[in-house]
């Protein structure tokens, strides 16, 4: 990945990071076309790692989704991408989950791969009260 992407690590560093591990589609907002892949930590499984997309116009794919890898859409796809949804896309913001021979195909404007080592309902959209994981802000609202 590149800095254009936003993202944490280069792909050789974020392919050792997702190998052996099965990823789900774990939250969406509507509102904000804020998409969360989640592979969740577990038993023998030290910390989530997460694919944060923003932005997004569009996904493919289906709730569980198994080990995958990440990569940017080839120019076919993006003409495709374009004609489904019917307006002209940066070729960045075109990308592709790959398993097993299948590329399930998602129009984000950023994506971010991340390690979590919170509670695995930390939501990275939103600041979880609740979580004695969750970072606090730096300022707290009034009143509570």
């Amino acid at each position: 990945m590149n800095s254009d992407t936003d993202a944490d690590m280069r792909d050789s560093e974020m392919s050792k990071l997702m190998k052996g591990r099965r990823f789900q589609v774990w939250e969406y907002h509507v509102s904000h076309g804020s998409l969360l892949i989640r592979s969740p930590a577990g038993p023998g499984i030290e910390g989530s790692i997460d694919i944060v997309c923003f932005g997004v116009a569009y996904f493919e794919a289906p709730r569980n989704l198994g080990e995958i890898s990440i990569s940017r859409a080839t120019m076919t796809e993006i003409g495709e991408l374009e004609n489904i949804l019917g307006y002209s896309l940066p070729p960045l913001q075109g990308w592709v989950l790959q398993r097993l021979g299948y590329r399930f195909r998602l129009v984000a404007s950023h994506v971010k791969v991340r390690r979590h080592h919170g509670d695995i309902f930390d939501s990275p959209f939103q600041w979880n009260w609740g979580s004695r994981h969750a970072s606090k802000p730096d300022v707290e609202p009034e009143g509570l």
